[in-house]
């Protein structure tokens, strides 16, 4: 897949913190796609972090949190 085209494009996840949310997250910056995650609450920011972690993805500034 060729990742340079979507380096522009972001995409909302909503629900961030959930389970298949997190899955979605890992495959869309994998793919190059800059994630905004919205979250109920604001300190699960870190969880959801550990968890894109421990699946191989160092996130950086390709992913916000709402």
């Amino acid at each position: 897949m060729n990742t340079d085209s979507n380096t522009e494009k972001l995409v909302l996840v909503t629900g961030g913190a959930g389970f298949i949310a997190v899955h979605c997250i890992l495959q869309l910056l994998n793919a190059g796609y800059g994630v905004r995650a919205a979250l109920r609450e604001l300190k699960r920011e870190e969880i959801v972090r550990t968890m894109l972690r421990e699946g191989g993805v160092e996130v950086g500034e390709r992913l916000s949190f709402i």
